[in-house]
């Protein structure tokens, strides 16, 4: 008899989608794969990865919002987070949100949670501040 699960790594077979620009494929398996259950937060971060490649901020968001709640010391899912609201252009969100992220791990990077899909022609990328220019005009803001 079959098994009913994959042979393959879902995650790592929704971040190739990713990478070939197919982050709306990505986003619908990585959807049912938390409907069924079968998701966790690695699958729910993958899936603000996938929404964010596809052009759907409001839904990366959304996804952000989720992961955030349920893992509230998890320092990638406050990146995400960080991530989806910069795609919103709330900026003083999204700062709160990355620092929030930088003192849970101080060695995380936002790169961690880079899409390399981000950059393909049938995802038009978010725009985008590097965090260091994020962080200064914080720093610039306040003194």
């Amino acid at each position: 008899m079959a098994s009913v699960f994959s042979e393959t790594d879902p995650i790592a077979e929704a971040e190739d989608l990713i990478a070939r620009g197919e982050a709306r494929a990505a986003a619908a398996q990585l959807r049912a794969r938390l409907a069924s259950g079968r998701g966790g937060l690695l699958a729910r971060l993958t899936l603000v990865k996938a929404l964010l490649a596809a052009g759907d901020p409001d839904g990366a968001l959304d996804e952000a919002r989720e992961a955030a709640s349920i893992n509230p010391g998890i320092a990638v899912a406050a990146l995400a987070l960080g991530e989806a609201l910069l795609a919103k252009g709330a900026l003083p969100a999204a700062i709160a949100e990355l620092q929030r992220a930088s003192r849970l791990d101080p060695t995380l990077e936002r790169r961690a949670f880079s899409s390399p899909g981000r950059g393909s022609k049938r995802a038009k990328p978010p725009t985008r501040l590097p965090f260091s220019k994020v962080w200064n005009h914080r720093r610039n803001a306040t003194h």
